[in-house]
């Protein structure tokens, strides 16, 4: 997350990184876990993503609204799950196999990300679901379900 000269450098090579595999088969692996993992061991887990996943994602979308390059009226959740959106998907044609642009080629999604954020209006923004506090997105990862 943190390789690039610009924010737009470090959103690609974050695609980059799950579209070429080098992540693995990320959401299977997920799936598989959330399936067959022992019950216990799920809040681990979702403590893990969180700290691993949620968090560094969420961090690089505020440094794109305090640097400029999001809009400020943009919300960093939103923004984080719009993106993983997009990444996901292009990571799942990937696997497939479909003709695409080779990874570090394929601009086009990183493009439409940053020029969608800053279509999208503040009141769309508002209506999605406000982040709770850190502290409370670690105790309800540990809840068990």
């Amino acid at each position: 997350i943190t390789q690039g000269e610009t924010f737009r450098d470090r959103l690609l090579n974050l695609a980059v990184f799950f579209w070429s595999g080098r992540a693995g088969e990320y959401q299977a692996m997920q799936h598989d876990a959330m399936q067959h993992m022992p019950h216990e061991r799920i809040p681990e887990l979702r403590l893990t993503i969180l700290e691993s996943v949620v968090n560094p994602l969420l961090d690089l979308m505020r440094s794109g609204i305090a640097s400029g390059v999001l809009p400020a009226h943009a919300d960093p959740y939103a923004l984080m799950e719009l993106f993983w959106a997009l990444i996901d998907g292009f990571t799942g044609i990937y696997h497939r196999g479909d003709p695409l642009p080779p990874p570090e080629r394929n601009t086009a999604p990183i493009d439409l990300f940053l020029a969608g954020a800053h279509a999208i209006s503040a009141e769309t923004y508002s209506s999605w679901p406000q982040l709770p506090p850190l502290d409370a997105l670690k105790r309800d990862a540990v809840q068990p379900t």
